[in-house]
């Protein structure tokens, strides 16, 4: 049987049960615009939120960048003192290295050789002649120095030519100071050369303490005291070991060394003869000329006014008092004693001088004849008593023949 479909509801009927209800329709809406809304919100939220992360970021990123410049500073800052500190240490290193470049270089100068000059060598002739001419003025000044200022007319006379000799002397003097400078020694049997121990030598020998006191510009006294006082030149008699330095040289280079040494001998005892001379004409000229007979006569005599007469009569007392083989007129004054038995002081001590030197002299001239002689007497005696000897061991010796022969034992 066929199955009847139930009935179909009109169209209308249809659509408008199909259409939504007033109140569904506007809670959808409502809906709708509710989860559009929220969307909305949703969406803006998440804007800011995304807003807000954004300047958390940037906030961050900002943070994050300016740590990083911090850091970068510190790390330039770091960088920079690191170049300071590196900079100073190559400067201190560079101030090392140039002191120690200034110590080697110090060093070096004391390792490297010396400088060595030209020297002169004491033993050759070069020195010798100059002792030579150094010796002119010492004996020069130890002369006429002490002459000068006693004998006043010797002065003022020749007051020109004395200016002129003192002022070579000086400068002779001068030159033997350089010389001696430039003057070399024996070290362990070699010449040294070198011209720093050559002056630290001389400088701190006793010799250059004398040449210096030698050259002492006394002579500006002139100015002050005047002409008339030669006496303050007496400074330069200081030099006179090297005119005794000359001798001794000589006597070795001389084939006559006996005839030099009488020859210095008599020299020596010359100059101080003229220099107590010299003494009595001044000790006679504080007394008082002709004041008695032991003093020099009155000048006004013109027999005893000349300068050569004043000399000589001076060099003829003292002379014979300083030898003691004249007579002379007795002293009268107390003053006069005493220099009367200091003269006799030093004639007694010049005699002996010339007894000691000159029996010296005379040994060592027969000391080669003395020598040889005592050998000749040594051979002679031992010649003598090998002569006993033999003569005392002569014995018999009995031949086979009968015989007798003497056989001299030895």
């Amino acid at each position: 049987m066929a199955k009847v479909s139930p009935l179909a509801p009109p169209a209308i009927v249809v659509t408008e049960m199909e259409r939504p209800k007033w109140s569904e329709q506007s809670s959808r809406k409502a809906a709708i615009l509710f989860n559009v809304n929220n969307s909305n919100n949703n969406d803006d939220q998440k804007e800011k939120e995304e807003e807000k992360e954004e300047t958390k970021t940037s906030a961050k990123d900002e943070e994050k960048q300016r740590k990083k410049r911090e850091k970068k500073e510190k790390r330039e800052q770091k960088e920079k003192e690191r170049q300071e500190k590196k900079e100073r240490k190559e400067q201190r290193l560079k101030e090392k290295e140039q002191k120690q470049k200034e110590k080697e270089k110090e060093q070096e100068k004391k390792v490297e050789p010396p400088k060595e000059i030209a020297v002169i060598d004491p033993a050759s002739n070069t020195y010798y002649y100059w002792l030579l001419i150094i010796t002119i003025p010492v004996m020069y000044n130890w002369t006429f120095i002490i002459a000068r200022a006693c004998f006043e007319e010797l002065q003022t006379d020749y007051l020109y030519l004395w200016f002129f000799l003192d002022f070579a002397s000086d400068m002779t003097y001068i030159g033997d100071m350089v010389f001696r400078t430039r003057t070399g020694y024996l070290e362990q049997g070699l010449l040294v050369k070198e011209e720093l121990k050559l002056r630290e030598r001389y400088m701190q020998s006793f010799q250059f303490k004398m040449d210096a006191a030698s050259m002492v510009p006394t002579d500006i006294l002139f100015l002050i005291l005047g002409v008339k006082y030669p006496e303050i030149r007496l400074n330069k008699l200081l030099r006179f070991n090297r005119m005794m330095e000359f001798f001794q040289r000589t006597e070795t280079r001389t084939n006559f060394p006996n005839a030099l040494r009488i020859s210095n001998l008599v020299m020596y005892i010359v100059i101080i003869i003229h220099w107590n001379a010299c003494l009595y004409y001044s000790f006679s000229k504080a007394i008082g000329f002709g004041s008695d007979r032991f003093v020099y006569p009155d000048p006004a005599n013109p027999e005893f006014g000349r300068l050569v007469r004043k000399y000589a009569y001076s060099m003829y007392w003292s002379t014979l008092t300083l030898t003691t083989i004249g007579e002379t007129p007795p002293p009268v004054e107390n003053s006069e004693y005493f220099f009367v038995v200091t003269d006799f002081l030093v004639g007694v001590l010049i005699f002996a001088t010339i007894v000691g030197n000159v029996g010296s002299m005379i040994t060592n001239m027969n000391a080669a004849r003395a020598d040889f002689q005592a050998r000749i007497d040594a051979i002679k005696q031992y010649m003598s008593f090998r002569k006993e000897v033999c003569d005392h061991k002569e014995v018999p010796e009995f031949s086979t023949g009968g015989g007798v022969s003497p056989m001299v034992v030895r």
